[in-house]
């Protein structure tokens, strides 16, 4: 695996990276509500009456982040195979 394309790609794809998180979270604020209901217990949460808020606002955290991963593999893989000519570009 080049650790360097690697690199380039995640500093390349900050702009898709806000973009994506526009989308998922509406701004900043969704944002960091996603993040507090990361680190908040659920005991806390459900005694507030948020659960539910904060169940979901983890799990678009989660499938931010996995999209996130996915697209940035998928460009490793096409970048690495096709334009670097890598037989195998993960191993």
């Amino acid at each position: 695996m080049n650790g360097t394309l690697l690199v380039i790609l995640l500093v390349v794809n900050v702009p898709l990276y806000l973009l994506l998180g526009k989308a998922f979270f509406g701004g900043w604020e969704g944002f960091l509500q996603s993040l507090v209901a990361l680190v908040q217990p659920d005991i806390v949460s459900a005694l507030s009456g948020s659960y539910e808020e904060k169940r979901i606002g983890r799990f678009t955290l989660l499938l931010f982040l996995v999209v996130c991963g996915a697209t940035t593999a998928a460009e490793y893989h096409v970048v690495a195979k096709f334009l670097l000519g890598m037989d195998r570009p993960w191993g």
